[in-house]
């Protein structure tokens, strides 16, 4: 039996799917979080396959993901539609409903988020409803394992029909406390307050991430102790034993000291996302996209682009998969150029690594200000790109939903998830990049094994020479740094290991060139994966074209900031020159005005003398 989950956006039809199948796919209150239709076996019966489809307001389709489930569900290719309705949105789901029961398919009627309708002051007539709809129905929710077990038994005994909806009837059946905006949303949806308040709650997330007695902090400076005892206490096995000095470094630098540069970013990068994660399921992210409309309508954008930009936080390259649910091909571009400009979670160790070196207890402020920047480019970046292109945003559809209390346990699955990905490339590619880099770093040209002090003449160092005059025109003539760079493009984290492994006694930058270089790496290439998904969404040499572009974007501006830094007549002459491009943009828009008031007067003329 095929199942195919339906319902409006924010209905509960991923959370219901993740239950019905022990999955632990990514949900989220707000709308988009699905954009492409997955499925399952039923958890326990390999007979019943379960569909998860993206969020459908209507079968007369607005953006590119409910045309995916609309194409889906007109196929027929399935034997029963589940139809997730939000209880206290019955009005707007049954329209829904209305449209599926034209398919003439069997359905069963879940009506979701029953316990927190009934806290809220709401009544249910569930005999009218059932008469109104269906004798078939469940009441309860999706997170309760009852309600699950009741979806599951009516599944299973085929207790479901061909349903038709006596909409009038069915409305009145539910009676809706109205709800009036509370106290807290009052403030979330204030313009004038909530920016203030948003930029206060993200720099004390930081500063719980990063902050000396922050939570991440002081979990970070126990696993490297632990690390470094590790280390110590292998190393003595080794010495007792004897073990071959190539083995003996390549276990104890190569994988211990180089994976353990990373891995004390573990708790850092968990209070990170699960901050994210809260603010996701909690509906803040939501109000976040519905105060933001106004603006990014301004850059070619509109709300709903927003949840995509702040997922780019967590991954660029699920981010891109989010794209693909923008409601035009216009928007979807111009979302996934930017969002390689968004800097990633496998990011933010790096930078956190140099800005160590530079603000050490107050590296979370420091980080707070990277990521403003980052908005800021974006901001001007797109900007740049509508003024080029000319294209307006589309109007967004959005239904602000209900804040919701999100307990540990529902922020802790999507977390494990999160972590188990970070952990498994720890444990891949981060690995494997350093035991390459460790083995490239020991052998000559001609093979022949290198201690310490004669890595000069490694396979590593000669590729690193040939790129090191990237970052020349900074003063940095290190082969080291560029290799790291090389093995960023794999993992991001691969950056910090490969630096662990090269430079025992520090990087060697100084103040200017270490911004610099924080500068690069914040704007540089998306990983290896990020690219793939790009390639998947939008083809070879889109990919391509971002993975070059972004490259020199990154170069160019990590050689503006050296020189900014380093020289006070340079920062003037830059200054008159921005002043000067901005001055002739407006002569040049107030000339070109009176041409075309002249061209329209002789035109006029023409026509009419």
């Amino acid at each position: 039996m095929r199942v195919a989950i339906v319902g409006n956006s924010n209905s509960g039809k991923t959370t219901l799917y993740n239950a019905l199948t022990k999955s632990s796919e990514k949900t989220g209150n707000w709308h988009g979080v699905t954009v492409e239709t997955r499925s399952k076996a039923l958890y326990g019966d390999s007979s019943v396959e379960i569909f998860d489809l993206s969020g459908l307001e209507s079968l007369s389709t607005y953006s590119i993901e409910e045309k995916r489930s609309k194409d889906f569900l007109q196929k027929g290719d399935y034997d029963l539609i589940l139809n997730v309705i939000e209880i206290s949105n019955i009005k707007n789901a049954l329209k829904l409903a209305k449209e599926l029961a034209a398919l003439n398919k069997p359905m069963l009627i879940f009506f979701n988020f029953c316990n927190e309708f009934y806290k809220s002051g709401g009544k249910i007539d569930k005999n009218l409803l059932k008469k109104s709809v269906s004798k078939y129905v469940i009441f309860g929710d999706a997170i309760d394992d009852k309600s699950v077990k009741d979806v599951i038994f009516a599944i299973k005994n085929k207790q479901f029909e061909i349903i038709k909806v006596d909409q009038e009837n069915a409305i009145k059946a539910v009676e809706v406390k109205e709800l009036k905006l509370s106290k807290i949303d009052k403030i979330l949806l204030n313009p004038k307050i909530a920016i203030f308040l948003y930029l206060a709650m993200v720099l004390a997330i930081f500063y719980l991430a990063f902050g000396k007695v922050g939570i991440g902090g002081i979990c970070a400076k126990i696993i490297d102790y632990g690390i470094g005892f590790l280390q110590s206490f292998i190393g003595d096995i080794f010495e007792r034993f004897s073990v071959n000095e190539f083995l003996s470094n390549l276990v104890l630098d190569g994988i211990i000291s180089a994976v353990g540069s990373v891995l004390v970013f573990i708790p850092q990068i968990a209070v990170l996302q699960f901050f994210l994660i809260w603010l996701e399921q909690s509906g803040v992210i939501a109000r976040i996209s519905f105060l933001t409309d106004s603006f990014l309508s301004k850059i070619g954008l509109n709300g709903r682009a927003m949840f995509t930009i702040l997922m780019g936080f967590g991954c660029t390259a699920i981010s891109v998969k989010l794209s693909s649910g923008a409601e035009n091909n216009s928007i979807k571009e111009r979302t996934a150029k930017a969002l390689p400009f968004i800097m990633c979670s496998a990011k933010v160790p790096v930078i956190v690594y140099f800005l160590n070196l530079i603000f050490g207890e107050f590296t979370y402020l420091a980080l707070f200000l990277c990521y403003l920047l980052i908005v800021l480019f974006c901001i001007i970046y797109l900007w740049i790109d509508k003024k080029i292109k000319s294209k307006n945003s589309v109007p967004m559809l959005l239904l602000v939903p209900p804040l919701r209390k999100i307990t540990l346990k529902k922020c802790a699955k999507p977390l494990k998830k999160s972590l188990k990905e970070f952990i498994i490339k720890l444990g891949t590619v981060v690995t494997l990049v350093s035991i390459t880099v460790y083995l490239l770093k020991s052998v000559s040209i001609n093979f022949e094994y290198l201690t310490e002090s004669e890595t000069d003449r490694s396979i590593l160092a000669f590729l690193g020479k040939k790129i090191k005059f990237l970052f020349m025109p900074i003063g940095v003539n290190s082969w080291e740094l560029s290799t790291s760079l090389l093995a960023g493009v794999f993992a991001k984290e691969s950056i910090i290991s490969t630096l662990s492994l090269l430079t025992k006694s520090g990087v060697g930058l100084n103040l200017p060139q270490t911004i610099a270089f924080i500068i690069f790496v914040m704007f540089y290439t998306p990983c290896v994966v990020a690219l793939e998904s790009y390639r998947i969404e939008f083809g070879l040499k889109f990919a391509l074209k971002v993975a070059i572009f972004q490259f020199l974007v990154a170069l160019a501006l990590c050689y503006l900031t050296y020189f900014l830094l380093i020289s006070f007549a340079l920062k003037i002459v830059v200054l008159i020159a921005i002043f000067t491009l901005f001055i002739y943009k407006v002569l040049y828009e107030k000339i070109r005005r009176k041409k075309r008031r002249k061209t329209f007067k002789n035109a006029t003329f023409r026509i009419f003398g």
